[in-house]
């Protein structure tokens, strides 16, 4: 980080990719305040030098929203997951990867808060355009029938999430072996 701001400056791409990657370390170590300023700076910067709809941008709004969500900081992570949802559709479409993934972040931050049923609503539309898009072995339609199996199981519909895991098991194993 330090080498690529004192060659290209603090604020460009190459700078702001290593201090969203140093920030990732941070939080993979625990350093929760350290990583919370880097991913806030690393936004600030994106949002002016690439501008607030940029891919990049949206990666940094996310990563700051999923840090917020570790901490059960739900208030702050909502409105940046929804803003990054919004804007992935609004740039990319509605069944774009991208934007698959983050409607996936905000079905995840709605299973954390206990709001199964938003949950529920988002992951079946991921689920309905992985399948779609990317097929129904796909690594990114396997994790979202994960996701909605686990809302069913925490709603108590047992029998609507075995057939989603029995699913997933078997396209690992083929994939994967036994």
């Amino acid at each position: 980080l330090e080498g690529t701001e004192r060659t290209l400056g603090p604020e460009h791409p190459r700078s702001l990719v290593a201090l969203n990657n140093l920030a990732m370390l941070y939080e993979k170590q625990a350093r929760v305040a350290e990583a919370e300023v880097l991913y806030s700076r690393a936004l600030e910067s994106r949002e002016r030098v690439l501008g607030p709809d940029h891919p990049e941008t949206l990666t940094s709004v996310n990563n700051l929203a999923m840090l917020y969500k570790a901490q059960g900081r739900y208030s702050e992570a909502e409105p940046l997951l929804t803003r990054s949802l919004e804007t992935r559709e609004g740039v990319l479409g509605p069944e774009h990867p991208a934007t698959l993934s983050a409607v996936q972040s905000l079905a995840r931050l709605a299973m954390a808060q206990g709001r199964l049923s938003m949950a529920e609503s988002l992951l079946l539309r991921a689920v309905e355009a992985q399948r779609r898009t990317q097929g129904t072995g796909h690594p990114d339609t396997l994790l979202a029938e994960s996701n909605l199996a686990t809302v069913y199981m925490q709603q108590g519909r047992v029998s609507d999430a075995l057939p989603l895991l029995a699913s997933g098991l078997a396209a690992f194993e083929r994939s994967l072996g036994e």
